[in-house]
């Protein structure tokens, strides 16, 4: 009896422990693609203001 009473709490804990792996997964999903569409924007934006401010032959204002 304390054996399949065992059994069955190792059951639940793998249960419990994809679950929570199953919300982490939506949850980075959701991230990504959050994060993603707007990184070509930001690598843009960098590179003006590395043109704007590291490079002496632009005088551009921010």
């Amino acid at each position: 009896m304390e054996m399949q009473a065992e059994a069955g709490r190792k059951k639940r804990a793998q249960i419990l422990e994809s679950e929570e792996q199953a919300y982490i997964n939506i949850a980075d999903g959701k991230k990504s693609s959050v994060v993603l569409p707007s990184e070509p924007a930001n690598r843009h934006i960098n590179s003006l203001i590395w043109l704007c401010c590291a490079n002496p032959l632009y005088d551009l204002q921010l």
